[in-house]
């Protein structure tokens, strides 16, 4: 009796997609509408006219409580804490104030991920960036250039 329990509980947890799967997969539509709106607000952001306000929106309405930003490049992994406070840090510092406009080349939407192709302003290098997505909101970043 406990074997047929401890397999219907393995079924359940890691085989029933149903019960892994809580969150629902957005269209493709969906994803590019709350993109646009994470550009948005992430642009604003990292401006001069950047608020603290504007980073709680970024990092509570677009982030899941996991969130994880991945740069090889800088250093590796941050936690979505750790990330938040080094913005307000630098924001508060004026940091943004100068920051250059970031120029969207080429957007490709698939199953639950962007990938975006960027440069930025008076650079003729691009960036390329992937974005993964738990329903409406981003769970992981990951830059690479």
């Amino acid at each position: 009796m406990k074997q047929i329990l401890l397999l219907s509980l393995i079924h359940i947890l890691f085989i029933n997609p149903s019960y892994s799967q809580d969150v629902k997969s957005l269209t493709k539509a969906e994803l590019k509408v709350v993109f646009s709106e994470y550009q948005k607000t992430a642009n604003k952001l990292f401006s001069e006219a950047g608020t603290v306000a504007d980073a709680d929106r970024l990092y509570n309405v677009f982030y899941t409580a996991d969130f994880e930003y991945n740069h090889p490049a800088y250093g590796g992994i941050y936690s979505k804490e750790l990330l938040y406070n080094n913005t307000i840090k630098y924001l508060k510092k004026g940091g943004y104030n100068d920051s250059p406009k970031r120029e969207t080349i080429n957007i490709i939407i698939g199953l639950d991920a962007i990938v975006v192709e960027q440069k930025y302003e008076n650079d003729e290098e691009t960036t390329m960036t992937l974005f993964k997505f738990r329903g409406n909101k981003i769970y992981y970043i990951e830059e690479y250039w």
